[in-house]
């Protein structure tokens, strides 16, 4: 039998979008996911229902004007119903999450302090039960790492989803590609630090395929001014990872997908 969590937490964002944001991007995988919260912020690891692609997502208390959370607390939260609560918000509001054992509920204040308009609502969502396991960190080492604009790789992928639902993609030397072959079409976009690479390092030549769908649904989510890192090696997983999720000087947040290959048969 599963112990009753206990404790409390409160947090303030400055800006609604802020959570919204944080949240949202998390969506894009999982609906129901467990927050893990301790004093220096909140952490969350969870697989999508495929078991294809996971998230890793770390919210250090920094970003938030307040945070307070004495006691270690881990609790479910349907990301789908808060994403609701928080558009009600605009981007001037503020917006505080509280938690507490007492209730299992989360609340949700949004502020608007304008002297023509100053307002508070306030609403409450059920908390779930985050009694499996947590989700392992995933142990592997990656043969190449490319770097570039979200805009960029959004770019990339949208010219591969007119040819075909997977990309491979291919690094050999200074080079990068990205490839979609379809029944009647094929697309073939060459990057490489003179085009479109902000980084590119490899120690061997690395080929995987991967569906268009999970890559697709995470770059759409983040900023595109955000900076991603793709580190990849032969038939394995890609590691996403993303920063400047919140304004281009974001260093803080910890934004990492990993989404495990289409292993394709002759």
């Amino acid at each position: 039998m599963s112990q009753k969590q206990l404790g409390s937490f409160h947090l303030k964002a400055k800006s609604v979008e802020t959570l919204k944001q944080l949240v949202s991007v998390i969506n894009v995988l999982a609906a129901e996911v467990p927050l893990e919260l301790n004093e220096n912020g909140i952490h969350v690891r969870v697989m999508d229902l495929s078991r294809v692609a996971m998230i890793d997502a770390t919210w250090p208390k920094t970003i938030f004007e307040e945070y307070n959370c004495l006691t270690p607390i881990r609790v479910g939260v349907n990301l789908g119903e808060l994403i609701k609560l928080l558009k009600r918000g605009s981007k001037n509001d503020s917006v505080d999450l509280d938690w507490s054992s007492d209730t299992a509920k989360f609340k949700v204040s949004i502020r608007n302090t304008s002297e023509n308009n100053a307002s508070s609502r306030n609403f409450t969502l059920p908390s779930l039960n985050a009694n499996e396991d947590q989700v392992p960190e995933p142990k592997l080492s990656f043969n190449a790492k490319a770097k570039m604009v979200a805009s960029t790789f959004q770019q990339v992928m949208n010219d591969a989803d007119i040819v075909s639902d997977h990309v491979r993609l291919e690094v050999k030397a200074n080079r990068m590609q990205v490839i979609g072959q379809g029944d009647l079409m094929a697309a073939t976009i060459t990057l490489s630090k003179e085009q479109g690479l902000l980084e590119l390092e490899s120690t061997n030549e690395v080929q995987a395929t991967y569906s268009n769908a999970f890559i697709d649904s995470i770059v759409k989510a983040v900023p595109q001014d955000s900076i991603v890192t793709l580190e990849l090696s032969t038939d394995m997983p890609i590691k996403l990872s993303f920063m400047g999720l919140l304004d281009t000087k974001d260093t803080q947040t910890h934004l990492v997908f990993f989404i495990a290959p289409r292993i394709e048969t002759q």
